[in-house]
């Protein structure tokens, strides 16, 4: 059929004047004189008084006249050329269209859902599905309802509906799908837009059956799974807790501990002994500390292994990717940073603050010393004079000794003589 034909078909019908108030019936008195266009499409045609009266509903070439009688009366057959009136569109099985593929593609999906035996029961008088289930029990899913706004927006009907067919043909992938069929419009108040909600959340329909039927293929029931993930992530995040309650009574205490500090060098500011144990302790003291926190960075550290490890393994048994559970995991890793983040802080003010308390008690210590030393002059001076003293009595014992030495040589000489 010739697509120039077409053209002048629906620019033709388009120009005339539509006489019928009835949506597949085209009635008007223009026709008359175009016969001939109509024979050469096969469009069969009857003449009444008011006019030429082609019936829509059974021709060579579908015709409606707007979108909304597209969308009410398409069987879904795109084997012949379709033409819409009023927006002058005309649709191929090798044209893309969004609005037709989404009418295209909902009608499929319509008769997949019924073939594959995902719903129950057909009421086509209600025009509707009954799903049932044994876990989410009875649910209507409503067709009747088929808003145009639906039709001109992009849901990518057409992929999903391939990835359903592929995924329908794994066993026990329907009663999964169906579930969450049920679970995805069961918040639907309006019945008859049930089918058309469910279509505008099919991605995230099929995504959620595929994870549970993934958890299902490994004998990992999804409810079993996320009782174990709960379970395990509550523990890790109990064990946080306490080195956090541990972590915080030390902050606690260290206005208490600089606060012990300041009294001791206050209250012997002017004792070198006291001074210099003060110092030992603040050594000591902050020593502790320091080492104490450690130990909790080590434990905090151990514990982000060990859930690491355990995470791991549940999503490896359960065959479910990392990265869809990574929410789970970033609520503890966050835990852990702002702790070890803390311990860092808390860590480098003991240092810096002890180093302070250091330095000013060893400050006081060496003026304190250098102070008692120019307070004693006195005591230098008997000192010095004793050294003198001593050094004289050395220095005439020392001369007494030789004197005693010559006259015994004098005495030896004589002797020999």
């Amino acid at each position: 059929m010739k697509i120039e034909a077409i053209n002048r078909l629906v620019d033709l019908l388009a120009s005339c004047t539509d006489e019928a108030a009835d949506e597949l019936t085209f009635v008007s008195n223009d026709l008359k004189n175009h016969k001939t266009l109509l024979t050469e499409l096969n469009i069969h045609s009857e003449e009444l008084a008011e006019g030429i009266s082609i019936n829509l509903a059974n021709q060579a070439i579908n015709i409606y006249k707007t979108k909304k009688d597209c969308i009410k009366h398409f069987q879904g057959n795109i084997e012949k050329p379709i033409v819409i009136l009023a927006d002058k569109i005309i649709y191929d099985k090798d044209t893309d269209n969004v609005f037709f593929e989404n009418l295209i593609y909902s009608l499929k999906i319509r008769t997949l859902i019924e073939e594959r035996e995902i719903v129950s029961f057909h009421d086509k008088i209600n025009r509707s599905f009954i799903l049932l289930s044994e876990s989410n029990g009875k649910l209507k899913l409503g067709y009747e309802s088929k808003p145009l706004e639906f039709y001109n927006e992009e849901h990518n009907l057409k992929n999903l509906f391939k990835l359903l067919l592929k995924k329908l043909d794994k066993d026990e992938f329907a009663s999964f799908f169906r579930d969450n069929i049920i679970k995805s419009v069961e918040d639907e108040e309006d019945i008859k837009r049930r089918y058309i909600t469910f279509l505008t959340r099919l991605n995230n329909t099929i995504e959620k059956t595929e994870r549970e039927y993934s958890l299902f293929i490994n004998k990992f029931s999804f409810e079993k799974f996320n009782s174990e993930l709960k379970k395990e992530k509550e523990k890790y995040i109990k064990n946080i807790q306490d080195n956090l309650s541990e972590f915080l009574s030390k902050v606690n205490a260290l206005p208490v501990q600089f606060g012990v500090y300041i009294l001791l060098i206050f209250r012997f500011e002017h004792e070198i002994i006291p001074l210099i144990g003060t110092v030992v302790l603040i050594i000591a003291w902050s020593s502790f500390s320091f080492l104490s926190l450690q130990t909790m960075k080590k434990t905090i550290n151990f514990i982000e292994r060990k859930f690491e490890n355990v995470f791991e393994q549940i999503a490896q048994e359960s065959g479910i990717n990392e990265k869809i559970l990574t929410q789970d995991k970033k609520e503890v890793d966050n835990k852990i940073s702002d702790i070890r983040q803390m311990i860092y802080w808390y860590q480098g003010i003991v240092v810096v603050f002890s180093l302070i308390f250091i330095l000013f008690s060893g400050s006081n210590i060496y003026q304190q010393y250098k102070k008692n030393n120019d307070k004693n002059p006195l005591l230098n001076e008997k000192i010095n004079k004793y050294d003198g003293i001593k050094g004289t009595m050395e220095n005439n014992q020392s001369q007494s000794n030789k004197v005693i030495i010559h006259k015994d040589t004098n005495n030896e000489r004589e002797v020999h003589k």
